[in-house]
């Protein structure tokens, strides 16, 4: 059986699926999360090639699945491309990094076990502080900006604190 074009190797932004299955939303949902990525449909992890059914007939339960099935929502961030290799069809899926991270499987919600990212060629759940570290990257909100709930500090207050906790507190 021939293989893909050498550039098919899975890494950080490349993953192959012989077929498209449930598991393929958890590589979006990575890929959106990290550095974006392509998944290409019909291709085995080796590189050879199976092939996989014209678009028409897959691109509809794909588009579904992702729309249905990750929030926020991404669908602006995800392309199809239909190929020909030889007598082969393969279907590549581009993922962009989305803007309003993190993204997540929508039954699994906001949790390490909904939410994916890349490391390597592996796609792994996000621990607590990588979603916190994502939160805060895409909220656009300025720490220094935001009001305090406790309108009655006192630069008294302040300095009592920072002595506590060993801060200088200095003009």
């Amino acid at each position: 059986m021939k293989g893909v074009d050498r550039m098919y190797v899975e890494s950080e932004t490349l993953e192959l699926k012989r077929e498209l299955t449930g598991d393929s939303l958890k590589t979006i949902v990575a890929f959106a999360n990290t550095k974006g990525g392509t998944i290409i449909y019909g291709v085995n992890d080796d590189s050879s090639l199976v092939g996989t059914l014209p678009i028409d007939l897959v691109l509809p339960r794909l588009t579904n699945m992702i729309r249905d099935s990750i929030v926020p929502d991404i669908t602006r961030f995800v392309s199809y491309n239909q190929k020909q290799i030889d007598s082969t069809i393969i279907l590549e899926v581009r993922v962009s990094r989305g803007t309003q991270r993190p993204y997540a499987l929508k039954h699994k919600g906001l949790s390490p076990r909904g939410v994916f990212v890349r490391q390597g060629s592996s796609t792994v759940m996000a621990s607590m502080d990588t979603i916190r570290m994502m939160i805060i990257e895409t909220d656009h909100r300025r720490y220094e900006l935001e009001v305090s709930a406790n309108q009655a500090l006192t630069f008294l207050q302040a300095t009592r604190l920072f002595a506590e906790r060993r801060i200088p507190f200095e003009e």
